[in-house]
C-alpha cells in the first residue's frame, strides 16, 4: 500500500501518526487460530520527499506500534499460558544497554519485605516473580509503574 503525504495531511494527521495507526489497526492475535483468514498488507510506503525528521518520526511510530503489539500479545494469552515464569522470560527479551531487566524470585521479594505482594501471589500454584525494568537513557524525573499479578 502506498499513500502520498498530501493525502495523509488532508486527513489532518501526520504521516507518522497515520503509519502508527495503520500498524496498530492491522494487529491480530492468531496464536490459537488454526486457520488465518485475515487480510494482510505486506508493506506501507509513504510517498514523500526524503527528510531526516520524517524518517525519525516514522521510526518512532514503528517502535511504539511494535511495543503496543508486544504488550497485546502478552495480554491476549490466557493466564495458564502466560504464567509468571513466561512473563519473566518475555521481559528478559527486552534487555538492552539502556534497559535493564531484573527478575526477583520469592526469596528476593521476602528479603525486601514485600509481604502484601507475596500474600496476593500465594493464591497461585505458580511461583511468584517480580519484574523490575529500569530504563537508563531518559532525561527528567523517573516514572515508576507497578503491576500486581
Amino acid at each position: 500500500m502506498a499513500l502520498s503525504t498530501s493525502i495523509i495531511l488532508s486527513l489532518k494527521m501526520s504521516p507518522a501518526e497515520f503509519a502508527e495507526g495503520a500498524l496498530l489497526g492491522l494487529y491480530t492475535f492468531t496464536k490459537y487460530k488454526t486457520e488465518n483468514s485475515a487480510k494482510h498488507i505486506k508493506g506501507l510506503t509513504i510517498l514523500s520527499k526524503p527528510s531526516h525528521e520524517m524518517k525519525e518520526k516514522l521510526k518512532c511510530a514503528e517502535i511504539n506500534a511494535d511495543a503496543v503489539c508486544f504488550a497485546r500479545d502478552l495480554i491476549n494469552n490466557p493466564s495458564n499460558d502466560m504464567t509468571p515464569k513466561d512473563l519473566a522470560n518475555a521481559a528478559l527479551t527486552l534487555r538492552t544497554k539502556k534497559l535493564s531487566v531484573k527478575v526477583l524470585e520469592k526469596k528476593d521479594v521476602q528479603k525486601l519485605g514485600m509481604g502484601a505482594y507475596l500474600a496476593v501471589a500465594s493464591g497461585s500454584c505458580e511461583p511468584s516473580k517480580f519484574i523490575v525494568l529500569q530504563y537508563k537513557g531518559g532525561k527528567g524525573k523517573p516514572v515508576a509503574l507497578s503491576e500486581k499479578q
